[in-house]
């Protein structure tokens, strides 16, 4: 008898049964019940004349209200676990019977298959809803693993039905034949996938994944590894693929090439599974790519029209069975395909040179190059026109007046003039190497080729091979070398931002050291020297920036210096009031300054005259160093004339306190000064 007219039959039976039991229902009340001696406990004919507590409360007639809604309540909760104990059972025998016949006749067919992870779903659900009380629940559980465990056992046996495996080959039956009854792979994927959700057994997942890897290594690998070319013989609904082996060196591009991969694809369009296209597509769009990259002047060879043909075919049909093939995107139409393919080569040539790259800046070469250094040349140098120059350099009479401030002190002349060598602008032969690498790349693509990809990865790479900008002019002067061997202005623009940050870096750090000091708050501290500021220069100074570019060096430390006298001036410009302790104070500040900045400026060969800011910090020791009437002869002689008007009375009234001789001096100096306006 068939599994389904077994089933017809039980159903029969237990309707019948249930009419039954509420027919009889229908005769017997409650009272009923109560009295009969069937449902009293055994000690009942034994009792005493006198009932017992226990007695009392069985004695529904002794009871109030509320006690006989507690005890509907439990007779309630009784039957509905008696009841769930009852589907239970008639779960467990319905799997037993399904289990059983499929066993006895050998295979199972959908139905049964459905039917049998139906009621285990089910069983699995109900046995959760019982109470943790229920000493039967564990033998329950462990009916329920077991009967999960054998349709494991059987939809793993379908599995290998489904698909057989050989050596080189590996046949697919898109459906199976079971009792005239056919259950495809979609269907038996479906049901599979149920399964392994409420059983939690992991087993038939992992073997339906493992394909994949297997597959992967057995087939698509050969043909990716250019040993083997794939073939697919299609009866119906079995799909066989096997492997042969390909054709050598560069005889293997081919037609076969493109047959193989659409073989492929077809093979696994007819599972169905969207996972394994998404597995499968990166490795493949990566592999056409990469062939047909290296084998692009091929496809224009006259011969290689039926290789065409291949492509579009595989284009169209990943397009049509919705593989996402990133190789396929690029290809907007296949009337286009030529043109597109000459992208897709533009493409893979510059990977390929972002490559040799790559391997240049990360290799022992590059640390060797790095460290060969030689002089710039004259004639190409038109971005740091000053290095190397024979400039006389020409004595400085000191803008100071000696008389107001005895230890200002003269400018020290320049100790010595440093070596023309060490004057010189340095590079490496990182330049010479990474121009080659461009040139190759123009003689594979043409002269005019887009190549500002390879132009990045150079800057990009740079940052990270080359000494700092804190440490070494070097990058700056490599950058700008190389822009001048490609002609691209990009370099020389990217290693003047670099630069430019770096200098934010020092002027950040100068910022830090000179708000430390706290020369302009009015306090009883006594001035000390900051040897921060000393110490800061120094480190400049052992640096490699003066010995790899001296012109911009000098230049820097001129901007330094400019950014500290700025600070001071304007930091002194904006105080409301200056007493005779600040006074103090600043003067010192603005003496060690200058010290500083005379110790640095004979080290680079440049006279205190290069300081644009260096009269108005002279003046601005006049301003706070002198009686009013003195700076106003000051003022007469034109000694003033860095300070803008506003300042020079904002000055005025901070350091002298208001008075009709200071109020009459503020309206002189703005009547002179509209006067020159």
């Amino acid at each position: 008898m068939s599994i389904s007219a077994l089933l017809t039959q039980s159903q029969t039976r237990l309707e019948a049964t249930d009419e039954r039991v509420l027919e009889f229902g229908s005769l017997v009340s409650s009272i009923d019940i109560i009295k009969d001696s069937n449902f009293q406990s055994p000690n009942a004919a034994k009792s005493k004349s006198r009932p017992t507590e226990e007695e009392e409360k069985d004695d529904l007639s002794r009871l109030t209200i509320s006690q006989l809604n507690e005890k509907t309540n439990e007779i309630t909760l009784n039957l509905g676990e008696l009841n769930r104990l009852w589907i239970i059972k008639g779960l467990i025998q319905e799997i037993e019977i399904s289990l059983d016949n499929s066993i006895n006749e050998g295979q199972y067919d959908k139905d049964d298959l459905e039917g049998i992870s139906t009621n285990l779903k089910s069983l699995s659900t109900k046995l959760q809803q019982i109470d943790d009380h229920w000493l039967i629940r564990e033998q329950l559980n462990e009916q329920l693993v077991s009967f999960n465990q054998r349709l494991n056992d059987e939809l793993l046996k379908l599995v290998s039905k489904f698909i057989i495996e050989d050596i080189e080959s590996i046949t697919f039956n898109q459906e199976l034949k079971v009792r005239e009854e056919y259950i495809s792979f979609i269907e038996f994927e479906r049901i599979a996938e149920e399964f392994t959700e409420y059983s939690n057994k992991p087993e038939l997942k992992q073997v339906l994944n493992g394909l994949k890897f297997s597959w992967d290594k057995k087939i698509l690998s050969q043909l990716i590894t250019k040993k083997k070319y794939i073939n697919i013989d299609i009866k119906e609904s079995v799909f066989e693929l096997s492997i042969t082996d390909a054709f050598p060196g560069d005889q293997f591009f081919n037609e076969y090439y493109f047959r193989s991969i659409k073989n492929f694809i077809t093979f696994i369009n007819a599972f169905g599974n969207q996972n394994f296209k998404n597995y499968f597509a990166n490795e493949i769009s990566n592999n056409l790519s990469n062939t047909i990259s290296e084998n692009i002047t091929k496809l224009h060879e006259n011969n290689s029209k039926e290789n065409i043909e291949e492509l579009k075919n595989i284009v169209e049909l990943s397009n049509r069975t919705n593989w996402s093939l990133s190789f396929t995107k690029s290809f907007s139409s296949s009337e286009k395909i030529n043109e597109q393919l000459n992208y897709l080569y533009l493409d893979w040539v510059v990977d390929k040179y972002i490559n040799e790259l790559r391997k240049l800046f990360s290799s022992n070469e590059f640390d060797k190059l790095l460290q060969s250094l030689s002089v710039a040349k004259n004639d190409d140098d038109n971005w740091n026109n000053s290095w190397g120059s024979e400039e006389e350099e020409e004595e400085e009479e000191d803008a100071w007046d000696n008389e107001w401030d005895e230890d200002w002190g003269e400018e020290p002349k320049a100790k010595s003039k440093t070596p023309k060598n060490d004057n010189q602008l340095k590079i490496s032969r990182v330049p010479e190497k990474v121009g080659e690498i461009i040139g190759k790349f123009h003689q594979e693509t043409g002269p005019n080729t887009d190549d500002e990809l390879l132009i990045s990865c150079i800057i990009s790479f740079s940052l990270l091979g080359y000494p700092s900008m804190g440490e070494s002019f070097l990058l700056y002067n490599d950058l700008n070398h190389l822009g001048q061997i490609l002609q691209k202005n990009r370099l020389s623009i990217s290693a003047e931002s670099n630069w430019s940050q770096q200098t934010i870096v020092y002027s950040n750090e100068l910022f830090k050291i000179l708000l430390s000091q706290h020369i302009t708050e009015d306090n009883d501290d006594e001035f000390k020297e900051p040897i921060d500021l000393k110490n800061w220069f120094e480190t400049l100074q052992k640096s490699q920036l003066s010995f790899t570019n001296f012109d911009k060096f000098k230049n820097s430390i001129i901007q330094f210096i400019e950014v500290i006298n700025n600070w001071l001036i304007n930091a002194i410009i904006n105080l409301n009031e200056i007493t005779e302790s600040q006074s103090d104070k600043i003067s010192k500040f603005i003496i060690y300054i200058q010290k500083i900045t005379l110790d640095n400026l004979s080290l680079v060969n440049e006279p205190l005259t290069s300081i644009k800011s260096s009269n108005k910090l002279q003046q601005t020791y006049i301003l706070i160093n002198n009686h009013l009437k003195d700076i106003m002869e000051f003022f007469y002689q034109g000694e003033l004339f860095d300070y803008k008007t506003d300042e020079l009375i904002k000055v005025i009234e901070s350091v002298f306190i208001k008075s009709d001789l200071r109020d009459n001096y503020i309206r002189e100096i703005v009547e002179i000064r509209s006067i020159d306006e």
